[in-house]
């Protein structure tokens, strides 16, 4: 059974749900309507520890992101002000892929988004920009924009932030 599938929101959740679906079935129609007129690069930079790096490789990420990331070899946390040691660890890019299978990256947010936005439009996620949503029906489920445009789906995945 295929499932035409709304996902709100086109920053890392929503593409985050949206790659999962169509990773996992990818029959389904899968739509993310996204509030921005384009996809925009915000933000800045991310730690993504073993649990998310493991998703991204499985979502087939790994050429894209894996010259954008790096690992780090120390690991050091400082109080706010930078001046007190709280901790620090030698190491620590290989005890992170031995202990927990994957790796500990550390990039650019808006990397990360663009490479994400890419596989999924090539695994099939239609994307459509400038949409804002402003009602939900939630007994169709229908979706309604600030345009008067209506996107109905057998499930709704809300990811905007909102």
């Amino acid at each position: 059974m295929s499932l035409n599938i709304v996902v709100i929101g086109a920053g890392l959740g929503g593409l985050a749900a949206a790659l999962s679906v169509k990773e996992e079935s990818p029959h389904h129609d899968v739509l993310v309507v996204e509030s921005a007129p384009v996809l925009a690069e915000i933000g800045a930079g991310l730690q993504l520890t073993p649990n998310a790096t493991r998703l991204l490789l499985r979502w087939g990420l790994g050429p894209s992101l894996e010259h954008l990331a790096s690992s780090p070899e120390e690991f050091v946390v400082r109080r706010y002000d930078g001046k007190k040691l709280l901790g620090e660890r030698q190491g620590f890019a290989a005890e992170m892929l031995e202990k927990f299978g994957s790796y500990y990256w550390d990039m650019h947010r808006a990397d990360l988004q663009l490479a994400m936005y890419e596989r999924a439009k090539a695994l099939g996620v239609r994307f459509q920009f400038g949409v804002l949503i402003t009602d939900v029906n939630p007994s169709l489920p229908e979706l309604i924009s600030d345009k008067g445009e209506r996107f109905t789906g057998d499930l709704i995945i809300a990811a905007d932030g909102e």
